[in-house]
């Protein structure tokens, strides 16, 4: 069954307080280390990432020492201390006698790229997942783990999990879900013309053919990519279209761009504040959208009263967006007289 990023994270904390390790698989881009980091920031755990397609069975085991001596009786011969060969566990793993390092209560253990590493590390790994031993020696108490890879239908470059480690792990696979992902873009300060596009057109937050031929395609990690180069420019210009199509791919980036020039026809701030109820409503939903996106960004206390005349004028889908929106930008609105009038008129549609 496949479920999102937020249910996701619900079921991984099921599994860890189950004492059982996580195995959440996605296509290439979904956000599967964001959530590590989310489950770890949490629990108050430090990550150790280890890439297990970088690894080779030595670096899950160690490597051989002379530094230990054993007293052993050689047979024909008189001499009986003989030296045998440890295993030295790699310092990257938390084992017993480990100092827990200050301000977190453990470590989160993340085999990232599960599925991309060869069988002979994968055997390797088995014995660490299942017996919490690194070689010869025992994994700290306070270690959690968790493993990652990518869904074997995408074409990445992965190798089928063998039975072994199959029944070792738990297993979720996680897709995009565009109001999730738009939920986390409130957050994280993502560039309202691309929340805006989303809205649009969700199916493209996360548009992947196996057989694609471009460099990249769109992803949460993508569009996340986008939003970090296009938020200083006020305008984009066509000649910035080669960037776009670099970063989420060829037909996505043109569809992108000619949304993001809607922006750019839009009534200004300062029309709305003069003339909220004649200034005209658009009648295309693209534009509805983008109308909606640039309301939610720039209503504050200090304009509310004014724009909500212009808001009440938008067909009832476009003002849930734009009420949705803008309380999530700015919680203390909820408390304004007109937008708590409004909700009371409108609770069913907003709930």
């Amino acid at each position: 069954m496949d479920v999102n990023i937020e249910q996701c994270y619900d079921l991984v904390i099921d599994i860890i307080k189950g004492k059982k390790v996580a195995n959440i698989v996605s296509s290439p881009g979904i956000g599967k280390s964001d959530l590590v980091r989310k489950i770890a920031k949490s629990l108050k755990l430090k990550v150790v990432d280890i890439r297990l397609a970088q690894c080779d069975p030595m670096d899950l085991v160690g490597l051989p020492n002379m530094d230990r001596t054993n007293n052993v009786t050689k047979l024909g011969s008189t001499d009986n201390t003989i030296k045998r060969s440890c295993y030295a566990p790699p310092d990257m793993y938390p084992l017993e006698g480990d100092t827990i390092p200050k301000g977190y209560i453990g470590w989160l253990l993340f085999f990232d790229e599960m599925n991309s590493a060869p069988l002979s590390v994968q055997a390797s790994a088995y014995r660490i997942i299942l017996d919490r031993m690194v070689g010869q020696h025992n994994l700290h108490k306070k270690v959690i783990m968790m493993c990652a890879g990518n869904r074997t239908s995408d074409r990445a470059v992965v190798n089928r999990l063998s039975t072994a480690m199959q029944s070792r792990l738990i297993h979720l696979n996680i897709v995009a879900d565009h109001k999730v992902w738009l939920n986390w873009a409130d957050d994280n300060d993502i560039d309202y013309r691309i929340k805006s596009f989303i809205h649009f057109k969700p199916d493209l937050l996360h548009y992947f053919n196996p057989k694609h031929t471009d460099d990249t395609f769109p992803t949460p990690r993508t569009w996340s990519f986008l939003s970090d180069m296009i938020k200083p420019m006020v305008v984009l210009e066509d000649k910035k279209l080669p960037l776009i199509v670099g970063t989420i791919g060829n037909g996505t980036a043109i569809e992108f761009l000619e949304y993001s020039k809607i922006f750019g026809q839009l009534p200004t701030l300062e029309d709305l504040l003069i003339s909220p109820e004649t200034t005209p409503i658009p009648d295309e939903p693209s534009v509805q959208y983008a109308m909606s996106t640039m309301l939610a960004k720039e209503i504050n206390e200090g304009n509310v009263d004014t724009l909500m005349l212009y808001v009440n004028r938008l067909p009832g889908e476009f003002q849930v967006i734009t009420l949705t929106n803008t309380i999530k930008k700015n919680n203390k609105l909820i408390d304004h007289d007109c937008i708590d009038t409004w909700i009371t008129e409108h609770a069913e549609e907003f709930i």
